[in-house]
């Protein structure tokens, strides 16, 4: 595994002690966990955008062959 070392400041690193403790871990773990989670949603995420736009944009199929006026959108009998 690789060494990484980074600062932390006071309050972030007595969570970070204070929470492992309470996991029962090292701070050494309970930072690789935290980070393997952070990554993993990561790596969904980015998954998710790449599979979203991969897709071609929809064609619509409009009646008659013309597209509808903004007032054929937005008609709605409730509103009025």
């Amino acid at each position: 595994m690789k060494k990484i070392t980074f600062e932390a400041n006071e309050e972030t690193a007595a969570f970070i002690r204070e929470d492992a403790a309470r996991c029962r871990m090292s701070e050494e773990q309970y930072l690789n966990l935290l980070l393997k989670k952070g990554v993993a949603k990561a790596h969904d995420y980015r998954e998710a955008e790449r599979r979203f736009f991969s897709h071609l944009p929809f064609e619509f199929e409009y009646v008659d062959g013309r597209r509808p006026t903004r007032e054929e959108l937005y008609d709605r009998v409730r509103v009025r």
